[in-house]
């Protein structure tokens, strides 16, 4: 079975172990590995924070991943979504799953556009966003190709 539920302090390895996956880095617009200590700063805004939300996409009781949105100052209402699965979750559309329930989710409940910043080559990210709902916009933003979400419709 298959859920999602909110990023707790229990998932910090979990958190880390994603954030260190070389295919993790290689998407990312920033491609340091994170130390011990910058994480347990990344994990103070994620937890619990107000602009910053996430969930951890579970199969059988085990985390496969990680969906995030994370609200924007600027551009005004825009919440930026983004996701992250372990290797062996990959390819199975899990992500495409978590996008579209968060994503709806988030639609239901706010006014801000869900977007999505996709790297040029992350054909798998791509496909999973447009999967879920997501529309590329024609825009590219510092060499990120943006998607919006449109509702599903």
């Amino acid at each position: 079975m298959t859920t999602l539920r909110p990023l707790r302090w229990t998932d910090f390895l979990t958190a880390y172990r994603l954030a260190s996956d070389p295919d993790e880095r290689a998407n990312a617009r920033d491609h340091t590995m994170p130390t011990l200590r910058g994480h347990f700063r990344w994990m103070r805004k994620w937890v619990g924070g107000r602009l910053c939300k996430a969930w951890t996409i579970r199969v059988d009781g085990k985390a496969a991943g990680i969906v995030r949105v994370e609200r924007r100052a600027y551009p005004l209402n825009e919440q930026e979504m983004s996701v992250v699965l372990f290797p062996k979750y990959r390819g199975k559309r899990l992500a495409q799953w978590g996008i579209k329930e968060v994503a709806g989710t988030m639609h239901a409940m706010t006014m801000w556009v869900t977007t999505a910043y996709i790297k040029k080559g992350n054909r798998a990210s791509m496909g999973a966003f447009r999967r879920a709902g997501f529309r590329f916009t024609g825009r590219v933003v510092n060499g990120l190709s943006q998607f919006v979400y449109d509702g599903g419709e």
